[in-house]
């Protein structure tokens, strides 16, 4: 009786050191977070490239030259809910360029500057599978709308605008830093294949 009666402290004291530093670490780790990510390959330069082989193949008279794509620019803000999760919202950016040759079929050819840009707002949910204070790994999913402008110039300038569905899918992450962190993610969608960046947790 007495040995059990001895037992019971030493198991809350023993169950006490080890969850004392997860506690700890709970409470330390930061609330909020703000950062810059810039992404290549993302589902809006997919999209182009893919319209671009169309044109070619099927219209026999349209043909892309000189495409160039900026990239995804994003700023985004993350608010942690628990160890495991957070939530997020961010604004990404990206341009297209390019000069588009159209030839009708009474033979005439005549040239046109086109450009679209994409403004997009992402929602997001991070599940972070581990959670170091100066090293991390995630996945993310966002979703939210992208606006559309396009823009088609010859002797006259036409602009349409667009309001598309948009995503991001990353099953990997990577977060190396504690407060002043450096970001990588790869998966696809309007930030793109893969994204590196710099960002700041604070509480």
């Amino acid at each position: 009786m007495k040995i059990q009666t001895l037992s019971l402290p030493l198991c809350l004291m023993l169950s006490g050191m080890l969850t004392a530093p997860q506690i700890a670490h709970a409470q330390d780790e930061p609330k909020h977070s703000i950062r810059l990510t810039y992404g290549i390959g993302t589902a809006a330069e997919f999209q182009d490239a893919t319209d671009e082989i169309f044109d070619a193949v099927l219209s026999n008279g349209t043909r892309a030259s000189n495409t160039t794509y900026s990239g995804s620019l994003g700023l985004q803000y993350d608010y942690t809910l628990s160890a495991k999760f957070s939530v997020g919202l961010g604004l990404v950016y990206e341009t297209i360029k390019k000069d588009v040759t159209v030839t009708t079929t009474t033979d005439v050819t005549y040239n046109e500057g086109y450009s679209a840009k994409y403004t997009t707002i992402l929602a997001s949910a991070t599940y972070s599978y581990m959670s170091k204070p100066k090293f991390g790994m995630f996945a993310r999913l966002a979703i939210g709308p992208s606006f559309l402008k396009e823009k088609v110039s010859t002797t006259q300038t036409a602009e349409n605008t667009a309001t598309k569905f948009a995503y991001q899918i990353s099953p990997i992450g990577i977060r190396a830093g504690q407060k002043l962190y450096f970001h990588a993610e790869a998966g696809y969608g309007y930030i793109g294949i893969l994204a590196i960046g710099v960002g700041y947790r604070f509480q």
